[in-house]
């Protein structure tokens, strides 16, 4: 069967938080936001601002210095040869999210709001996306 799933992309203060939560009620789906967010940093292990930061554009300075701290890319910084695990970057967050939506969306009749949702679905059947 394919998944039946509402996936809400938005802009700031355009109300999709209430519209989505409605639409979700009337059509006796779950309705998930913060979620999303907090079951991925559960699977890590990290504090969910930690996970939440990842998804919000950072400034092309971060960007740069994130990259060179990476142990592929500087080999004199690698936390591996320390004895520490490395440490996740943001794209890492973004791909357990993408993780998280997929799941959420498989188990349908849901309503997601944001979190890239309508991307990590594409493959999906069953799927509507909104922007609000």
């Amino acid at each position: 069967m394919s998944a039946r799933v509402v996936c809400i992309s938005r802009t700031l203060g355009s109300g999709a938080e209430e519209i989505g939560s409605r639409v979700a009620e009337q059509l006796g789906f779950r309705y998930v936001d913060d979620e999303i967010v907090d079951r991925a940093a559960r699977m890590v292990q990290v504090d969910p601002g930690v996970v939440a930061k990842a998804e919000h554009r950072q400034p092309l300075v971060d960007r740069i210095l994130e990259w060179l701290s990476r142990p592929s890319v500087n080999p004199a910084r690698s936390a591996v040869s320390a004895g520490h695990a490395p440490a996740l970057v943001t794209e890492d967050y973004r791909a357990i999210i993408r993780g998280v939506v997929y799941e959420t969306a498989k188990k349908g009749d849901v309503v997601i709001m944001a979190h890239a949702a309508s991307m990590a679905v594409a493959e999906l059947r069953g799927v509507l996306r909104i922007l609000i």
